[in-house]
């Protein structure tokens, strides 16, 4: 016969041939673990071992193909071939076409999130005359609408698309992701870093807030390779 703490409080526990008997009174702390320092307990960690078996590369026009710019009179509703992403992801948007026909518009986008709830996000206006990308702050698991206003001329175009964001199913209160790997590489979470590491979007509501991803010089999902990222939750 043993006896063993087994991080509860109250009583000793009786172990007998392997098998742990709790005696009446004694409380178990399923929280919390034991620390070197007697009756010191902290609260318990756990890491979660997120997965993805082939992300497809980041694309500028991996939802909807360039529109013009003035096809259309106000806002451009589409509803219509729009292509789903792989897994949820933040969405992207593309002034191109003749830099100076691009207007100062903010394209909307309507869908749902991880846990299929609908959400609406209006992205960050463009710069007149110049080709650039804006990026939403939310991960969408579908899009049913992309709403885009005219440009000040035919040359000026947009395209939606998804970046290298992917959306996670935890309500982070802070940046608590370690690392991530991908063909065999591993890349840590440097909050410093300008390139080749791992980033993580937080927000302790709204679950289309949370995701990760890899910016990376010479490395990026393929749609071949699994991506797997360790967050301590």
């Amino acid at each position: 016969m043993n006896t063993a703490k087994n991080h509860m409080e109250g009583p000793d526990k009786t172990v007998i041939g392997g098998t742990l008997l709790i005696e009446p009174g004694a409380t178990y702390i399923n929280t919390k673990i034991a620390t070197d320092v007697p009756g010191l307990f902290v609260d318990r960690g756990h890491i979660a071992h997120l997965h993805w078996d082939a992300p497809l590369a980041a694309d500028t026009d991996g939802i909807h193909a360039a529109v013009d710019g003035t096809n259309h009179t106000g806002v451009n509703a589409i509803t219509t071939g729009i292509t789903q992403p792989d897994y949820p992801r933040c969405v992207t948007a593309t002034a191109g076409g003749t830099a100076g026909s691009i207007k100062a518009i903010a394209v909307t986008i309507t869908g749902t999130d991880i846990m299929d709830n609908a959400i609406v996000e209006t992205l960050s206006a463009f710069t007149t005359d110049t080709a650039e990308t804006v990026e939403s702050s939310s991960a969408f698991k579908t899009i049913t609408k992309i709403e885009i206003p005219a440009h000040e001329a035919a040359s000026g175009t947009t395209s939606i698309g998804f970046s290298t964001s992917l959306g996670i199913n935890y309500k982070l209160s802070s940046d608590t992701s370690m690392f991530c790997t991908i063909k065999g590489v591993q890349f840590q979470n440097s909050r410093n870093a300008t390139t080749n590491y791992l980033y993580c979007s937080y927000d302790s509501t709204d679950i289309s807030k949370n995701y990760v991803g890899l910016r990376c010089e010479n490395m990026s999902y393929d749609g071949e390779a699994p991506f797997d990222t360790y967050i301590a939750v």
